[in-house]
């Protein structure tokens, strides 16, 4: 959305202690400085005059070329190795106070200010509070930066993937974005984004698959409306907040409306055809995964979001107490749910392959798009399991000759995050973990906490890399990571607590959780290794009892051969599963 280099500067002017940058921005000078100066792009910039101890002489420039440049001067007095501070202010709000008290304000109330700000970051990136041992303190520190990156790169309500190249707003990036920030306990960012996004409803029904400022873009990508009713059910999940659900249940209606007018356009007799039979009761071919923008096809990508997206919209129905509703989009999402298992199995069939095919037409391997399915839409029970083992199976090769140098490719995204919270629900752990080690090997820069949308093989490469930070990945770190530590399972309605801790986060004095949101209130737990070789999770918190229990999906291997439940025996043990039926618990395994 912009080419890449310098920001332009086509003006700068001073005015007191402030110097204006294309008359909008300000850069407020709190300690009183000594002189300023200016110079365009035909003077040759700054750097002569700083290199001859010396500022431009004019205040104030217009440099057409957008290549304007200036300095501040300040006059130190120093004893020998004594060092100086000077204070600068760049508010990207209102500027007015800021400037208003720069006259005023002494070190010390700037040091108090700079504190402030401090503190206020610590209390909202700390919501949720990690204790885990010191080999992984990078999990947390990259968990704290991603929350901060997100709530950076949003431009009002918009929620963005990045604030340069990716200045605008996409439904799918925000849905999972809106994911991270619940799930680490930001409510309103996502209520906003939601009321903004959902003004942007086309007349057809059909969600956007992306905002910026000039408006809606109407390109066809198939997986956003899907998302919208998505990340409404998600925020109601986390909230419980009706209201909000109810002002919004008009745009939830339409947008299933527009899906079964798409759906109904490949149910037709035309695609009963035995040649055309695997596009039958899907959506249209779009292009919402990038990799199909040069060719549009039958992405089950699209799909799995829809699949999902019908089955909340079935929930949100009872919320607001339209039983008619509810019942009229139960039948569509099982129909449309059938025919999409349908697809993937005769796409299987026809093509011989022994994996899940990303789309229909290509039968591609995608395990970064596939994994949706099981993260998302919660298709895991439903789905060719020897196909869903091979999948990740092949993918876990693709890793390890990435990580041994014995690759082709030159590059990847680390879109891959969502790889990881696949394997950890398809009971993967260690091959989890080592996956997610490698994509925190490559981070940019390596002590930056982030990741960009491509990452090349060659760190020095002059590619293209997106935003740097990338935030849409950064929430899948976010979401990655809160799997290990608890998620929900829908097919059963259980909260699945541990199933991604690993045997060295036991190290030290264990693990420890405090203040996570879930579907079920707020859960706290810690996990240590007791002295006589046993487990011991304490859950505490502001939590209802899932419907189908808590489970315990303990890091040391089985098999178990005793369990206590506060205080009492559990019988019917699993070798490695233990179902928690209180609230809170006291567990203590034995091997």
């Amino acid at each position: 959305n912009m080419i890449g280099g310098v920001t332009p500067i086509r003006t700068l002017a001073l005015d007191g202690r402030t110097v204006w940058v294309n008359g909008e921005r300000a850069v407020v000078s709190l300690t009183p400085l000594d002189r300023f100066g200016a110079a365009s792009f035909e003077q040759g910039l700054v750097g002569p005059f700083l290199l001859k101890g010396r500022v431009p002489p004019e205040t104030s420039i217009t440099d057409p070329l957008g290549w304007a440049s200036g300095a501040l001067g300040y006059r130190l007095s120093l004893e020998p190795g004594a060092h100086g501070i000077v204070d600068i202010a760049v508010p990207f709000h209102d500027p007015g106070p800021t400037i208003a008290r720069a006259g005023t304000m002494v070190p010390a109330e700037v040091d108090t200010e700079r504190a402030r700000v401090a503190q206020d970051w610590t209390e909202r990136l700390n919501r949720v509070e990690l204790t885990l041992p010191a080999a992984a303190a990078g999990i947390v520190d990259t968990l704290r930066t991603v929350m901060a990156h997100v709530l950076i790169n949003r431009d009002g309500p918009a929620i963005q993937p990045g604030s340069r190249t990716y200045a605008r707003s996409w439904i799918r990036d925000g849905a999972l974005t809106s994911d991270a920030l619940l799930q680490m306990g930001h409510i309103e960012e996502v209520r906003s984004f939601l009321a903004w996004y959902a003004t942007y409803l086309l007349p057809d029904g059909r969600v956007p698959c992306c905002v910026d400022r000039r408006g809606a873009d109407p390109v066809p990508e198939h997986d956003s409306n899907g998302e919208l009713i998505y990340t409404l059910a998600e925020y109601y999940r986390f909230t419980h907040d009706v209201g909000f659900v109810h002002s919004l249940w008009p745009v939830v209606t339409r947008a299933v409306d527009w899906i079964a007018a798409a759906r109904a356009t490949r149910t037709t007799e035309h695609y009963q055809h035995p040649e055309r039979r695997i596009f039958y009761g899907l959506l249209p071919e779009s292009i919402s995964h990038e990799g199909y923008s040069s060719h549009p096809v039958h992405s089950y990508w699209d799909d799995f979001f829809t699949i999902r997206g019908l089955a909340d919209a079935v929930e949100l129905a009872r919320v607001v107490g339209d039983d008619e509703r509810a019942a009229s989009i139960a039948a569509l999402h099982d129909a449309f749910r059938s025919d999409v298992l349908a697809s993937i199995r005769r796409v299987m069939e026809t093509r011989e392959i022994d994996y899940l095919p990303a789309s229909a037409e290509l039968a591609d391997f995608d395990p970064t798009s596939t994994a949706i399915a099981i993260t998302i839409a919660d298709l895991t029970p439903d789905l060719p399991r020897e196909a869903l083992d091979r999948t990740w199976a092949r993918y876990w090769e693709t890793v390890e000759e990435r990580v041994r140098g014995t690759g082709t490719n030159e590059a990847y995204s680390p879109y891959e995050l969502r790889n990881v919270e696949a394997m950890v629900r398809l009971g993967q752990r260690e091959r989890a973990h080592e996956i997610l080690d490698a994509l925190l090997r490559d981070q940019r820069p390596a002590a930056w906490n982030q990741w960009a949308e491509i990452v090349w093989r060659d760190p020095d490469a002059p590619r293209f890399i997106g935003d740097m930070p990338h935030t849409w990945v950064g929430s899948s770190f976010v979401r990655a990571v809160r799997t290990m530590l608890a998620y929900e399972r829908d097919h059963d309605d259980a909260l699945v607590v541990a199933a991604g801790v690993p045997p060295s986060w036991l190290a030290e004095s264990g693990l420890g959780v405090k203040r996570l949101p879930t579907y079920y209130g707020v859960l706290s737990y810690t996990l240590a290794v007791e002295g006589d070789g046993a487990l011991r999770m304490k859950l505490s918190g502001d939590l209802n009892l899932p419907p189908g229990g808590i489970e315990l999906a303990p890091p040391l291997p089985g098999p178990l051969v005793g369990v206590t439940l506060n205080g009492e025996a559990v019988e019917g043990l699993a070798a490695d599963r233990v179902r928690i039926t209180k609230f809170p618990a006291d567990v203590v395994l034995r091997y």
